[in-house]
């Protein structure tokens, strides 16, 4: 069929019969006044005080578990109905008004003010884009309550059905679950903590390896002490079979750490916030020969000048909707300049004034060709590199120093620097 133009005139009388239809049929009167008329509305989007009412004894203050950033929250409950499947209701999710992170640009409330004044919030339900009766949560913090109540959610212990992989799994009790932990399952072979926990103090069985290294005791002898205790006789560095139990923990890490260590005595284990990033953030820790553990920093985005994203995502990730991504854009907004480096173009990527799309597994060779560049040319402070106390840096108009000028003792432990009277009393050795 052929599509032909609609004159001025076809337009016009089409125009007249929808607003006969209009006025005719109610179901048309919202749709046409909002083309129609009422389209500027200077009264801000949400505004009013019209709210249910509560107070301190409605709602808990806690924190999201939605992800690893755990943000703090404020809840606000209801009783749930009378024979209803819930005791109590969730109702509204919002931000902790005490903590800074969820009150970026406001700032957050005076630690010392009464809980019955934050739950009522200024009264203003939202005048600045979001209700200033809680603080800032991201749409999965507040996916919290459908996740709270979803037909899905797993409540009880499931065990696997069938081969690893199978993705079949069944509803067994607490009991069963505890028993199958401690005494292993047959059907599915898993072996019991029971069968391969086995523990010794370290202090007892370096001392018998002592003995063993200095001809006081035999190998047979310290095998036959040993071999259902630690996990190799010739490598008693590895400790007891207790060691091949390995623990790994996001919330609630105080207390599995001490069922952890304090129980189980294993020295393989490992927490973090969320077991999402746990693999990157202990392969950091081990990556640094240190005794002291090395600890995450975050930008200071509220006064840097420049800041390079690499390979993360701060407007979403972890907590970037209700920190990290109001600071970055207020940041940009008053000067800041962002370079992201992902392959992907993320929503960080977006807000970036460079984004460079770096070769999935390139990483490592674009930050040697940095280093490279910045040396070659000698685009390195000199001067602050040279600076080792704060009297050389007052000598050179310098604000702060480094320990760049400084030789690391890697012989010993606590790796301590290198000073005048080590090297001489080495020299003499020579």
């Amino acid at each position: 069929m052929e599509n032909k133009p609609m004159k001025r005139r076809g337009f016009l009388k089409a125009l007249g019969t929808l607003g006969a239809v209009a006025f005719v049929g109610p179901a048309f009167v919202g749709p046409i006044k909002q083309v129609m008329g009422d389209v500027w509305i200077d009264e801000p989007h949400g505004t009013g005080t019209d709210y249910q009412d509560y107070t301190a004894e409605n709602v808990i203050f806690t924190s999201c578990q939605q992800c690893n950033a755990t943000c703090t929250i404020k809840t606000y409950i209801t009783a749930g109905a009378a024979g209803g499947a819930y005791s109590s209701i969730v109702r509204k999710i919002a931000g902790n008004q005490y903590s800074p992170i969820n009150m970026v640009q406001i700032g957050h409330i005076n630690y010392d003010t009464p809980v019955s004044q934050a739950v009522k919030g200024t009264g203003d339900v939202a005048k600045t884009g979001r209700g200033l009766r809680g603080g800032r949560t991201c749409l999965k913090g507040q996916a919290g309550i459908q996740t709270n109540y979803d037909t899905f959610r797993i409540q009880k212990p499931l065990k696997r059905v069938g081969e690893r992989g199978s993705g079949v799994w069944k509803t067994v009790s607490w009991e069963e679950a505890y028993k199958e932990i401690l005494e292993g399952s047959k059907d599915i072979g898993t072996p019991g903590l029971k069968e391969m926990w086995k523990y010794v103090p370290e202090a007892a069985v370096m001392a018998d390896w002592d003995k063993l290294k200095a001809g006081d005791m035999t190998k047979a002898e310290f095998d036959k002490k040993y071999k259902d205790i630690l996990i190799d006789t010739n490598h008693p560095d590895l400790g007891p079979k207790a060691n091949q139990i390995a623990v790994m923990a996001g919330h609630r890490r105080e207390f599995i750490e001490r069922l952890a260590v304090g129980s189980l005595g294993t020295a393989n284990y490992y927490d973090h916030g969320g077991y999402c990033g746990i693999t990157s953030v202990m392969g950091n820790v081990r990556s640094h020969d240190a005794e002291k553990a090395k600890k995450r920093m975050i930008p200071d985005y509220d006064n840097a000048e420049m800041v390079i994203v690499w390979g993360t995502n701060p407007m979403v990730a972890n907590r970037g909707p209700t920190t990290f991504a109001p600071q970055i854009t207020n940041a940009i907004d008053r000067g800041m300049k962002m370079v992201v480096i992902d392959p992907r173009y993320s929503k960080t990527a977006e807000k970036a004034h460079v984004w460079v799309p770096v070769k999935p597994g390139g990483d490592g060779a674009l930050a040697m060709a940095m280093c490279r560049w910045i040396i070659e040319n000698n685009r390195y402070d000199d001067i602050y590199l040279r600076n080792p106390n704060q009297e050389a840096a007052n000598e050179d108009g310098e604000t702060t120093w480094s320990d760049a000028s400084f030789l690391v003792n890697v012989g010993d432990k606590k790796r301590p620097f290198v000073r005048a009277r080590t090297l001489e009393s080495a020299a003499r050795n020579l």
